[in-house]
């Protein structure tokens, strides 16, 4: 473009400059001619003026350089003489020579011939001078203007070069950087996405409209385990996308565009590939290609299966979970509603468990939980479901029944088979069950409430003594719906302070003096009234409950130890929470160590409380009489401290238990194991305090065997701290 604008101005000036050098010729022909007329002219007069011409042959000649001189004039206007005269300053002197000669040709003036001759031949010689002068300046001008069309023609060719150099570096060079680089932008960029094509992770496939594979990447090749050519990737996609599935997939791509899903294939190993296709269309909306994404999911399905497994299975016994069983459940609930059938839910749960877990450890412990799903499942139908709720819970399915008698027949199996010990690491482990049952659909009909109506009559059946089976009646939902709202009750106890202390006088026998007291908690409930410590101590131990209740026991009995005399002894009883969790009983020692005399201070701590865990109890005990106090075992004689354990533990003093001193006046059995109580503290240098004396006889045979102290309510009911001190202090008892 810029070559044929620079020719066609090239072409301008030319036609420009060399019009003046074109019409060069033109003009030295006819300035010649003009010189020949003037020459001619001057000629004539010097032959008339040497009378070799005669007046005819002057006019004759004078008329046709009068013709040639119009004519020569005409051309001269027609090749624009006129202009390159007047640039010359001829113009008015051929001007006055042609007007000179035409006066000349009227005859009239040839009289005067001598004047005019001499005129003519005068101005004839002088415009041949400016004529050769002329024609010698314009072949001068005509050199002049070829060099200068050559000088015009490198200017211009300089100057266009420049100005296509700045057009270039100010309009073009910017838009065509742009456009160079943006090209490269998109080459890299082109680039960059087939390698992100060709290095992805995932299966990459193009496929034209007629589904043939036009380019796959190296993952979709390793994916369909074809490494060499697209012949293969052509083979896999016909072979594994049959035609129901792949009808399914295009009519998915025909309403939404895209198709997303599963694809398997069982060959010696099942491969499963997740696959996602969609429509790729023209600038005309037509369908272009199709693009597919294939990823091989088999390791994710295996760690599904393995998750499913862990989520829906005992991790520990391989049965069946607590998810797992309640859909099993609810989906049996369905079943039996369309076929009218039965089915019963056991809830089977190991008595004394945590004893044995205890005692010979969880490793133990968990073989046999092993040990007890196995042969469960052993003992029950194929189509019957043996679940592990967690912890030594277990849950029965047991499908099908046809009558009660087909339960008590399958509970009474269970428990037949485990009448012999499970042999564990060399241990033989004897163990019983408590069985709940519910019944489907006379109990009722939903998993949640099935399992949790054979939980309350599993329940029922600890209570009963354990070793049983018992099924669910509408009495144990009761009961157990007291039981929460006895347990609610006691929790607003704690949080709206309704505990408080009683306290019962202990008495030495031989002087009938006051020496001491226990204190005794008591529950005044805002809406029970007083409740027994035998009722609600075991239902706060078993909530842990204890902790917050012992509390506010130490809290109380500092007050009162402060504002007793300090000689009078205090007991207090401990509960089992201080044994596996020593703190709050750490922070009141800690509080009584500004106590003077602390022999006074006696804690008591029940034989079943010890036995749970014989170490610790010793390691609790020295460590509470090497702090000055003093330790006695309570309600001697129920439960199972050995001898030995009696000598081991460095008691201070035995307090035997109310039921031994009941009928120690009508029973000479209990009369001779009071007795020995008596006699061996007395040998193991230990005090006795007789609990629960009721009547003067039983006082009396405390007195005869030498027991040193008594209470009970001989003596006084617990009473208020205020009613202590004003009825018992310096009094003495008969």
């Amino acid at each position: 473009m810029c070559l044929v604008i620079w020719l066609v101005t090239v072409l301008i000036i030319d036609a420009y400059l060399i019009k003046e050098r074109r019409d060069y010729p033109s003009l030295i022909n006819m300035a010649g001619k003009q010189r020949m007329l003037s020459q001619k002219a001057a000629f004539l007069t010097l032959a008339r003026q040497t009378n070799q011409t005669a007046d005819s042959d002057l006019k004759s000649a004078i008329d046709l350089m009068v013709e040639n001189q119009a004519y020569l004039l005409t051309q001269a206007e027609l090749v624009d003489l006129a202009g390159y005269y007047k640039k010359q300053a001829l113009d008015k002197q051929i001007q006055e020579f042609s007007e000179f000669v035409t006066q000349l040709s009227v005859e009239s003036n040839l009289q005067r011939k001598p004047q005019y001759t001499l005129d003519l031949m005068n101005m004839s010689e002088a415009l041949q001078v400016a004529l050769d002068k002329t024609v010698s300046e314009w072949e001068r001008t005509s050199e002049n203007a070829n060099l200068q069309l050559i000088k015009y023609r490198i200017l211009f060719g300089i100057s266009f070069l420049i100005t296509c150099f700045a057009v270039y570096l100010f309009v073009l060079a910017k838009p065509l950087h742009l456009s160079i680089v943006t090209a490269n932008l998109k080459d890299h960029a082109i680039n960059r996405f087939k390698r992100l094509f060709d290095y992805s992770h995932e299966g990459l496939l193009i496929l034209d409209k007629d589904w043939h594979v036009v380019h796959a990447n190296t993952a979709a090749k390793r994916v369909s385990n074809a490494f060499n050519s697209d012949s293969s990737m052509e083979h896999f996609w016909h072979e594994k996308i049959n035609l129901k599935l792949k009808g399914k997939i295009l009519s998915a791509l025909d309403s939404v565009g895209r198709w997303e899903g599963e694809v398997f294939s069982n060959d010696e190993k099942t491969t499963y590939l997740h696959v996602s296709i969609i429509q790729v269309m023209d600038s005309n909306n037509q369908l272009d290609f199709y693009g597919a994404v294939m990823r091989n999911i088999t390791d994710v399905r295996e760690k599904e299966e393995k998750l499913k497994t862990l989520a829906l299975y005992d991790g520990l016994t391989g049965l069946a979970n607590r998810a797992n069983i309640i859909e099993c459940i609810s989906e049996e609930c369905g079943k039996s509603q369309e076929s009218d059938g039965r089915f019963a839910v056991l809830f089977i749960d190991i008595d004394g468990f945590k004893l044995i877990n205890d005692g010979y450890g969880h490793e133990l412990g968990d073989k046999l939980l092993n040990k007890i799903g196995n042969r469960l499942s052993s003992i029950t139908k194929n189509t019957d479901v043996v679940a592990r709720l967690g912890g030594d819970e277990f849950v029965l399915l047991a499908k099908n029944i046809t009558s009660d008698d087909v339960i008590v027949s399958l509970s009474k199996r269970i428990m037949k088979a485990f009448e012999a010990p499970i042999q564990c690491d060399d241990i033989g482990v004897q163990i019983g069950f408590s069985i709940g049952i519910s019944v489907y659909p006379s109990d009722a009909e939903s998993a949640s409430e099935l399992l949790k109506k054979a939980d309350i009559a599993m329940y029922t059946a600890k209570q009963k003594g354990k070793n049983q089976f018992q099924f669910f009646n509408s009495e144990m939902e009761l009961y157990l719906k007291e039981r929460f709202s006895f347990e609610d009750d006691l929790r607003n106890g704690i949080l709206n302070n309704e505990f408080f202390q009683l306290f019962q006088p202990v008495i030495d026998i031989k002087t009938g003096n006051i020496v001491g007291c226990e204190a005794l908690l008591r529950w005044q409930s805002s809406t029970r009234d007083l409740v027994s410590p035998n009722n609600f101590i075991p239902m706060a131990e078993s909530l842990n409950l204890m902790t917050e209740i012992d509390k506010w026991v130490f809290e109380a009995s500092l007050k009162v130890i402060q504002a007793l005399p300090k000689n009078f002894y205090f007991a207090i009883n401990l509960s089992p929470k201080h044994f596996s969790n020593s703190e709050v009983l750490s922070a009141f020692l800690s509080k009584l160590s500004a106590i003077e005399n602390k022999a006074r201070i006696l804690f008591e701590i029940t034989e079943t409380t010890i036995i749970t865990d014989i170490e610790k109890s010793t390691r609790i005990i020295k460590n509470i009489r090497k702090q000055g106090f003093l330790v006695a075992i309570d309600d001697f004689g129920t439960g199972y401290t050995s001898l030995y354990n009696l000598k081991r533990l460095e008691f201070d003093i035995i307090k035997i238990d109310r039921s031994f001193i009941k009928d120690i006046s009508t029973d000479s059995n209990s009369k001779n194991i009071v007795e020995a109580i008596v006699k061996l503290a007395q040998n193991l240098g230990l005090n006795v305090v007789a609990e629960g004396v009721e009547t003067k006889e039983q006082l009396e045979c405390l007195r005869e065997f030498g027991c040193s102290y008594a209470q009970g309510y001989y003596f006084s009911k617990p009473i208020e701290i205020n009613a202590l001190e004003n009825k018992y202090f310096g009094k003495t008892t008969t």
